[in-house]
């Protein structure tokens, strides 16, 4: 049976393509141990636009890791309940620098097709599933304990519930026993069918009343899905946190007009800009208007193309628990449009979505990663969580 996330491309592009052309790393030891992670694959791949030849190969690639690395650097709205103000004297600064918090002591936890990382709280039954961002080939998952907690994982954001919650975050496939070289490229299906399987068999292993589902930018892509592949897991909750229901492909478009209009950020941004600008003018060589070829070109361009036309969006139209969508409007790397998509076209639903103004692809700054945990908290109180 066919994904619908991947078959269901449509509604965003008519109106849009009016002006178409055609291991562990990062310690610094000194005071603390600091976690670096880098969300995005150095691993070369081969160009999914063959036969182009006016285009060197991996030339797209480059484009997108581009942007998406700068997205990463650089760094309320209709809601259920009201926005906390964080404005104070540590607001601007890095939060590594402010927050002072490093990483509990965890359990590394082996399965038949994967592993997976566990902060366990025994006194608690409720458990959160923390799922990162891609492609990530040459990032770890988790930072060694008592690494110091800058904001770019998932469960950086959740952490200050430990208290209340137990919490899981698997690896992809086998990372976390392998080197860097010898980490495949992946397809995006194959990642969930592993966090699939992985969590399941966790989930077996333990006596949750409850469970949610928290995923940032790839992982909030496939939280949806998961939430209908895991079966009868007792899901209480899901959270998207940048990455809302549009397709990439949707998104690109989207970032191209706004690229043409310079509109924030693209108006300050050359390279935001620059990228835009170029990675669209190269889709719609490949795909066409609107995508209308999608599915007809076969590549072994493995994350990228199986990311393209998947559409978290199909999955929530039959989704009724609490969804909590987290988005930074200035994001170069996923549309804060995508997010804005599922609350104008899903109404009625038991979703709460929160938007923070200025804020890229991840929170840069200690007060903006304050209010993300501060919204989180306010999220789970007011739905009995």
């Amino acid at each position: 049976m066919k994904n619908p996330a991947v078959h269901a491309h449509a509604g965003v592009s008519a109106n849009l393509l009016k002006n178409w052309p055609g291991g562990k790393q990062g310690y610094s030891p000194p005071a603390r141990p600091v976690c670096v992670l880098s969300r995005f694959s150095e691993t070369k791949r081969e160009s999914f636009l063959q036969g182009e030849s006016n285009m060197p190969e991996k030339r797209l690639f480059s484009l997108v890791f581009s942007l998406a690395l700068f997205s990463f650097f650089s760094s309320c709205v209709e809601r259920k309940v009201e926005p906390i103000s964080v404005v104070g004297e540590n607001y601007y600064l890095p939060i590594g620098e402010v927050l002072n918090e490093t990483l509990p002591e965890y359990n590394t936890l082996y399965f038949s097709s994967g592993m997976g990382y566990e902060i366990k709280n025994s006194y608690s039954n409720k458990l959160i599933i923390c799922l990162e961002g891609g492609p990530g080939q040459s990032s770890h998952r988790m930072c060694m304990p008592g690494a110091g907690i800058h904001g770019t994982h998932t469960v950086d954001l959740f952490l200050h519930l430990k208290d209340e919650y137990s919490f899981f975050v698997p690896e992809k496939f086998d990372w976390g026993k392998i080197s860097i070289s010898e980490r495949g490229d992946y397809e995006i299906d194959e990642l969930v069918e592993n966090y699939t399987q992985v969590i399941n068999e966790y989930l077996s292993q333990n006596n949750y009343e409850s469970v949610m589902i928290a995923g940032w930018s790839e992982g909030g892509n496939i939280a949806p899905e998961l939430y209908f592949r895991l079966g009868n897991i007792n899901a209480s909750g899901l959270v998207s946190i940048a990455r809302g229901g549009l397709s990439r492909f949707e998104q690109f478009e989207i970032f191209y007009q706004k690229a043409l209009a310079l509109e924030v950020p693209f108006d300050f941004d050359d390279l935001a800009r620059g990228n835009a600008i170029n990675i669209g003018r190269r889709l719609i060589a490949r795909y066409g208007e609107g995508g209308r070829n999608a599915g007809l070109f076969p590549s072994n361009y493995g994350w990228f193309d199986s990311t393209l036309f998947r559409r978290p969006f199909e999955f929530y139209r039959n989704i009724e628990i609490p969804v909590l969508f987290l988005h930074g409007e200035w994001d170069t790397d996923v549309a804060v449009e995508s997010t804005k998509y599922v609350e104008e076209n899903l109404p009625g639903k038991p979703f709460t979505f929160v938007y923070y103004p200025e804020m890229r692809h991840e929170p840069r700054t200690y007060g903006k990663f304050m209010a993300m945990r501060r919204d989180i908290s306010a999220w789970l109180e007011a739905e009995g969580l």
